[in-house]
């Protein structure tokens, strides 16, 4: 079994992407391409050359129509904050022909992100910046630990289930979502996304649009110059050279 090429990741990936836009049209939910992927359909009409994943975002009550309402052989849905392998306030589509490993140790296999969008009931929400900092904190800390056993060859004696960080992150990961549910997406003036802590301008998504994105058309906020710009400001320009590395560090592998 071959480790794949990132192209071949990519492939992998789009297909994925394909699949989730087809349903969620059928079934009229709401998504939209998110981060590099939002970025790289409008900078440069599909993947950024060095990026190595798939983002969209959705209203968390469309997310959880898709999850009652999907099933496939082929790919699986999950919802990342209760499994306790990920604990990421997030969903993700999987398929189930592949696998990955990360940080040292395998996962589902290769799947795109879904976020969740929600209201912000101001701007300047204190209390969903702090609760995402301690979050994003602990989870760093889970990473070292995995990083660290992989390296020293301790994951047999070391397993993740008696990684204290885990535990930790899990009550976070539910507190977080919690806290959420509390703001659903509706008339609010102002936009945020989970593993985000940006606020975003509601008005962008007044309308929808679709962009091109390698050999299909997905939808995008209508406002999305004002989004990136929020996200990355001078978005049109590339980074530094030193920059221009993919991010996950994944190993795909595919099952025949």
């Amino acid at each position: 079994m071959a480790i794949l090429t990132m192209e071949q990741s990519r492939g992998i990936m789009l297909e994925i992407l394909k699949e989730f836009a087809t349903f969620c049209s059928k079934h009229q939910l709401r998504y939209y391409l998110a981060y590099g992927t939002m970025l790289g359909a409008v900078r440069h009409k599909g993947f950024i050359p060095w990026d190595d994943d798939i983002d969209v975002m959705m209203p968390e009550e469309d997310f959880l129509r898709f999850v009652s309402l999907y099933s496939s052989e082929r790919y699986e849905v999950v919802e990342c904050y209760k499994d306790l392998s990920h604990l990421l306030p997030m969903g993700r589509l999987y398929d189930n022909h592949s696998y990955s490993i990360r940080t040292g140790h395998r996962s589902r296999g290769i799947s795109i992100d879904i976020y969740l969008m929600y209201d912000s009931p101001n701007k300047e929400n204190t209390d969903i910046k702090q609760l995402y900092k301690k979050y994003d904190g602990i989870v760093h800390r889970l990473h070292f630990w995995r990083r660290c056993g992989r390296s020293l060859s301790l994951r047999h004696i070391i397993p993740d289930r008696w990684n204290p960080f885990l535990y930790i992150a899990r009550h976070y990961s539910m507190k977080y979502m919690k806290f959420y549910q509390r703001y659903p997406l509706g008339k609010g003036k102002h936009i945020f996304v989970t593993s985000d802590f940006r606020f975003y301008d509601s008005s962008a998504l007044d309308s929808t649009v679709e962009l091109p994105f390698e050999d299909g058309y997905f939808c995008v906020p209508a406002g999305y110059d004002s989004w990136l710009t929020t996200r990355y400001k001078n978005y049109m320009e590339l980074p530094p050279l030193s920059e221009r590395k993919p991010r996950h560090h994944a190993a795909d592998y595919y099952i025949d």
